[in-house]
């Protein structure tokens, strides 16, 4: 409850995020060496919350297939048996990468419109995104950092209320040859399997 007390809880987690390029327009995100930490007033410094490894079995299970046009994320399509929780922190790392830009040779700021979940559509919810990227010379992504601030409207009073704030940096490391995500895994239409798109949802396509 910001604003009315010093007590926080936080919760993050690291991973490392592959992109593949499956063809022209189809790509599929891959998570790997997944960590999730933990904090409260009891628990400082942050402390592993992934004892029996659900979260991250859960997460690096199986890859994102997406479609991506002209820089923006058009279509998701999730693996059978996605769940809901882990399909949305993947959308959440999809926005990063994300670019509108109709030129890379200078500095742009870019406003976009969009409701990022079903929850912050809500009249009792108050929600701010901003993302920050830095490009190379050659348009290649070197750095996205997103801030986003959840407000519960009923519990809030000026500088204080009910808040969530998230705040998501990717750094880019390397670029590899080859894929690992197999043949079967993906096909050359999303029309074979349950589409989706960057909205945060609470309920997995199909539920």
């Amino acid at each position: 409850m910001e604003g009315a007390t010093s007590n926080r809880a936080s919760l993050g987690f690291r991973a490392i995020a592959e992109i593949e390029v499956l063809s022209k327009c189809e790509m599929a995100l891959r998570l790997r060496d997944v960590k999730v930490y933990r904090s409260d007033p009891s628990t400082d410094p942050m402390e592993n919350a992934d004892e029996t490894g659900e979260f991250k079995r859960n997460l690096e299970r199986s890859p994102l297939r997406f479609s991506f046009q002209d820089g923006v994320v058009e279509e998701l399509c999730p693996a059978e048996g996605e769940t809901t929780w882990a399909l949305n922190i993947k959308r959440g790392l999809l926005t990063a990468v994300q670019n509108s830009m109709d030129s890379l040779d200078r500095d742009q700021s870019v406003f976009e419109y969009r409701v990022p979940s079903e929850i912050q559509s809500l009249p009792f919810m108050k929600s701010t995104h901003e993302c920050e990227q830095e490009l190379d010379k050659n348009g290649l992504l070197k750095s996205a950092l997103i801030r986003e601030t959840h407000t519960f409207r009923p519990f809030s009073r000026a500088t204080s209320g009910a808040t969530t704030k998230v705040l998501q940096k990717l750094n880019y490391k390397t670029r590899i040859s080859g894929v690992t995500t197999r043949q079967d895994d993906c096909s050359s239409s999303f029309s074979s399997a349950e589409e989706t798109s960057l909205l945060h949802t609470t309920s997995t396509p199909g539920e």
